[in-house]
């Protein structure tokens, strides 16, 4: 219970709300799911696919705009 108390304090109330829904919300969707997927990990993947791939778009515009328009052109 210790180790659960202190990975959950580094999340605000929200966070930690928003986390306790998905897992819910996945385990009930899990009813008809596929044999061995997991639903702690299809809510993670939910939780970070927005931001994950907000950062990778950043990472790419930077990419581009330090090469220029020799890439974009192309």
């Amino acid at each position: 219970m210790q180790r659960v108390s202190k990975f959950f304090c580094r999340f605000s109330p929200s966070a930690i709300y928003a986390i306790l829904y998905a897992r819910l919300r996945f385990s009930i969707l899990m009813k008809c799911a596929i044999f061995g997927v997991n639903a702690g990990y299809l809510a993670r993947l939910k939780l970070l696919e927005d931001p994950l791939r907000n950062q990778q778009q950043a990472i790419s515009r930077a990419r581009f705009a330090a090469f220029g328009p020799s890439l974009t052109d192309v």
